[in-house]
């Protein structure tokens, strides 16, 4: 009689990509809520990115190359480096970015022309988060037409067993052995049940959607480059080829740069010769009535720019027409500086904001932008090379943005030029200079100390209402608690950053350096 033929027990972990993206998923879910759940955001961004990464690559099982993984490893870190400095929006614009490329790199799905990648990411953070309903409804699909759900039924009972005799024998241990005892009594099911809560089941769900395009990545496959067929000039027939002629864009560029000459000798004249103004008008008024709307000016005659000189246009190629095209975006040029000249002269009488600091900055992308357009038109090149410059441009100006202190620059900027520690300018807002959070609190530590003896000036302030900041005893006492909330919230390592982390060791050097003076007003008003 022979012996029935060895049939091996089912694996305990079947291996394939839905069940590698499951449990993918379910420690993201894990790690999400240690990180974010009611903690303040922090360095925890940046590691929950970087998770993500890891998670994605193991789910995936990427075949890529040792260089596309080190081009995508590098990449990573260098988009996550703000996240570091600080967790502010573009921070985390730029590592949501870089994880998206990360995926897409190993994935090899990083290809094709600058919108085709543009949309990959968008799909992955848009389009993204339904793909896990699409999912469900096609494994549903799957498992009607075949055995699957019968054979995962088979291996969830495989479990029942062992489940069932490892609770009876941990039952008669701990009746046994008193520190078992004392182990299974800590378990408090109903705590762990009472911490399971709307927004908490709502940040799960949102992780789910969220990451799981990720870890179920669909690779597409790559379509070949085709030759691009050059269409028909639409400008160069009907309307178009009358208004925008070659001898239209010469009258034109004629007649734009004598004008652009009267409003640049203006400028020249008031703004850099220090010419005094028409009685009635101040530099304040004649900066801020200007600036913006020369801005829109440039923006228009760029525009008109690359629509008149279109890529292998004869105007293009006319020697006159790119001279005086030159001459005009110089001109431009030289607007958007005196767009610059007339902000800074409103920011000296009127103190520098957040909103003005980002038009400074807005001012400097259009300065570039024309001079791209002047290498574009130089070097023959085509619009698709010039919107990629630009977007280069911006990207660069806004990684750098991340990394800047602006709270810290603002506050420091209004309190070196305010009229109580500089003796011109205007007196300091306070309450704006509160408003900058935290990181404004050396820039006031440098005006309590210049203003410490002084008291508060009440005819300066009697106007103001009584949530405003009307003196240095009220900032200080502002200062105070944005100090203690500081140090109280960088208790929990999940909040850190390097920013914060400089601002921490700056208290702690200076918890004893705004002692109040004894003999000084406000000191009086503390005690």
């Amino acid at each position: 009689m022979t012996a029935p033929a060895y049939v091996s027990p089912a694996p305990l972990w079947r291996d394939n990509r839905l069940q590698r993206c499951l449990a993918a998923s379910l420690a993201l879910v894990a790690l999400a809520d240690w990180l974010f759940y009611g903690h303040r955001i922090g360095i925890s961004a940046m590691l929950f990115l970087a998770g993500l990464c890891v998670c994605s690559a193991l789910a995936n099982r990427f075949e890529a190359s040792r260089h596309d993984h080190a081009k995508a490893i590098f990449g990573l870190a260098i988009a996550l480096l703000p996240l570091v400095e600080d967790a502010g929006l573009i921070s985390f614009m730029f590592g949501a970015a870089g994880a998206g490329i990360f995926v897409l790199m190993i994935g090899r799905q990083w290809e094709g022309p600058l919108a085709t990648r543009a949309l990959s990411i968008v799909r992955l953070y848009i389009t993204g988060p339904w793909q896990i309903v699409v999912d469900v409804l096609r494994l549903r699909k799957v498992a009607a037409r075949t055995r699957t759900t019968f054979q995962s039924f088979r291996e969830l009972a495989g479990w029942i067993v062992p489940a069932l005799l490892c609770g009876v024998f941990l039952m008669l241990f701990a009746s046994a052995n008193p520190l078992i005892d004392l182990w299974v009594s800590a378990i408090d099911l109903t705590f762990i049940i009472r911490q399971i809560n709307l927004p908490r089941t709502l940040l799960w769900l949102a992780v789910i959607c969220l990451t799981w395009p990720f870890l179920n990545l669909k690779l597409r496959a790559l379509a070949e480059s085709k030759p691009v067929v050059a269409k028909p000039d639409s400008v160069q027939s009907g309307v178009w080829a009358i208004l925008l002629s070659d001898g239209a864009i010469l009258r034109s560029l004629l007649a734009f740069n004598v004008l652009f000459a009267l409003q640049t000798g203006l400028d020249v004249t008031y703004l850099w010769a220090g010419v005094a103004l028409p009685s009635g008008m101040n530099y304040a008024a004649y900066a801020h009535r200007g600036a913006y709307p020369l801005m829109c000016t440039a923006l228009l005659a760029a525009g008109f720019v690359l629509v008149a000189l279109r890529p292998g246009s004869s105007a293009e190629r006319s020697p006159l027409l790119r001279l005086l095209v030159f001459a005009w975006v110089g001109q431009n040029i030289l607007l958007v500086i005196s767009a610059i000249l007339r902000l800074d002269l409103y920011v000296a009488a009127y103190s520098l904001t957040l909103l003005r600091a980002t038009a400074f900055i807005w001012m400097l992308l259009v300065a570039a932008g024309l001079l791209l357009i002047v290498v574009r038109i130089f070097l023959s090149r085509s619009n698709i090379w010039l919107i990629r410059a630009n977007l280069a441009t911006t990207l660069i100006a806004l990684y750098i943005c991340s990394l800047i202190n602006f709270a810290s620059v603002i506050a420091s900027y209004n309190v070196a030029h305010c009229r109580e520690v500089s003796g011109q300018g205007t007196p300091l807002d306070r309450a704006y200079l509160a408003s900058l959070g935290p990181q404004a609190i050396p820039a006031i530590d440098e005006y309590l100390a210049q203003q410490r003896g002084k008291g508060d000036d009440v005819a300066t302030y009697r106007d103001m209402r009584d949530d405003e900041v009307s003196g240095p005893s009220d900032l200080r006492v502002r200062r105070t608690e944005m100090a203690d909330a500081e140090i109280a919230s960088l208790q929990d390592w999940r909040a850190w950053t390097f920013r914060d982390a400089r601002l921490s060791r700056y208290l702690r050097r200076s918890r004893d350096a705004i002692a109040p003076d004894t003999g000084s007003p406000d000191a009086a008003i503390e005690r």
